[in-house]
């Protein structure tokens, strides 16, 4: 245990994995407290509508984003898709408290989500090389993991207290002025310590139609990840459902007070998963192009 204490503790492992602790728990607070702000604006149906499109077009997006970012190079796309995601996430803010139509605010947070860069993959595709040896490796993924878990537990509840504390509104501009100032210490840190390869890994040869479906669908054209992503389909509607039906259901007893706190109880799951996969013996995955090894 000490060993491993001293593997997350030192540079530039230990304040990696600080900064990315807080860039996930500040992102996963603004989706709460955005629910909040326009449900007190304008209802929870077009809150709920604002939300669910956000992750729809996100999730759509990602292939292309990614493909952007091997043909622009992560050194010089990075900057500007955060120089983007912080202006847009700020008007976003100026735009809930200045009362502007409510498709406005959809506009801003769509474009701030898809211009939002990938730091976290930068951070994870980074500790291969960070971390060499195959034992402190697995301590610094698992200390992510449980981390990342960490964060779903600590956004609802950070969240829940500055709905309490400051008004939906409020809380969701603090946590927008968090959230660009996180971005900006992600990327200063991101080049500091190397995080952004300069050129994309070689692609594997495809040949025929391969080539073609992978030119529309991405990764989805491996029918092994479409396996993978039915599961997490269904398991994302429920959870993002659970999203919305809390805090509406919450509001509506007057308990708002209890939002966090349920909220954070449904996340609660992701980390005694990961505490028990730093603790159990595991079998090291082959290298293979799945594995990004």
């Amino acid at each position: 245990m000490t060993k491993i204490l001293a593997v997350l503790g030192r540079r530039p492992v230990g304040p990696l994995l600080a900064l990315a602790f807080t860039a996930r728990t500040t992102a996963a607070v603004l989706p709460i407290a955005l629910l909040l702000a326009l449900a007190d604006r304008y209802g929870y149906a077009r809150a709920a509508l604002v939300g669910g499109s956000t992750t729809l077009v996100l999730a759509l997006m990602v292939p292309l984003r990614g493909r952007l970012l091997d043909r622009a190079g992560h050194r010089h796309a990075l900057p500007v898709m955060g120089a983007f995601a912080m202006i847009l996430t700020a008007t976003a803010a100026i735009s809930v408290a200045a009362r502007w139509p409510w498709w406005t605010t959809l506009l801003l947070v769509l474009a701030a989500n898809m211009s939002s860069p990938p730091l976290n993959a930068a951070l994870r595709s980074s500790w291969r090389r960070l971390v060499t040896s195959p034992q402190d490796l697995k301590a610094v993924h698992s200390a992510d993991s449980i981390l990342e878990e960490a964060g779903f537990v600590a956004a609802p509840l950070t969240a829940g207290a500055l709905i309490a504390f400051l008004g939906s509104v409020t809380a969701y501009e603090t946590a927008a002025a968090t959230f660009v100032l996180v971005i900006a210490l992600y990327l200063t840190a991101a080049r500091a310590y190397g995080l952004t390869p300069t050129k994309a890994p070689a692609a594997p040869v495809r040949t025929g139609g391969a080539r073609r479906a992978h030119r529309w669908l991405g990764p989805l054209a491996q029918p092994r990840i479409l396996m993978i992503m039915l599961p997490l389909l269904v398991m994302g509607c429920l959870f993002g459902g659970m999203g919305i039906y809390v805090p509406a259901y919450s509001q509506h007893e007057h308990a708002t007070a209890l939002i966090g706190p349920l909220l954070a109880a449904t996340s609660a799951g992701g980390v005694i998963g990961g505490l028990l996969y730093a603790v159990l013996p595991t079998h090291r995955l082959p290298c293979g192009p799945s594995t990004g090894c």
